[in-house]
């Protein structure tokens, strides 16, 4: 068995969490049915007044 520097370890077990988080985010986000820029768009461009 090979074992992986922790630099490769730790975003590949980080990785499946951080998608299933951000599904879930935009999973609740949705369920307002509000369509438009919601809380999950926003976050990702705090700096940022105008999202395009």
């Amino acid at each position: 068995m090979i074992l992986l520097p922790p630099r490769v370890r730790v975003p590949t077990v980080a990785a499946p969490f951080l998608f299933l988080l951000y599904g879930a985010l935009r999973l609740v986000d949705g369920l307002g049915g509000e369509h438009g820029p919601g809380f999950v768009r926003n976050v990702g461009t705090p700096w940022s007044s105008s999202v395009s």
